[in-house]
């Protein structure tokens, strides 16, 4: 995503996403991108 010049806010939503739909399906590594990508839009990304 950074590497195609997405921003790294993007990068944080998606890999959120990822890390999300890891847990609906058994097995590490295991996800849907369509499932990630769902919950990625979800994601808020705020400064602390």
């Amino acid at each position: 995503m950074l590497g195609t010049g997405g921003s790294l806010v993007d990068a944080l939503r998606l890999a959120t996403g990822a890390g999300a739909a890891n847990t609906l399906a058994p097995g590490a590594g295991r996800f849907e991108a369509a499932d990630a990508a769902r919950l990625a839009a979800g994601v808020t990304i705020a400064r602390a």
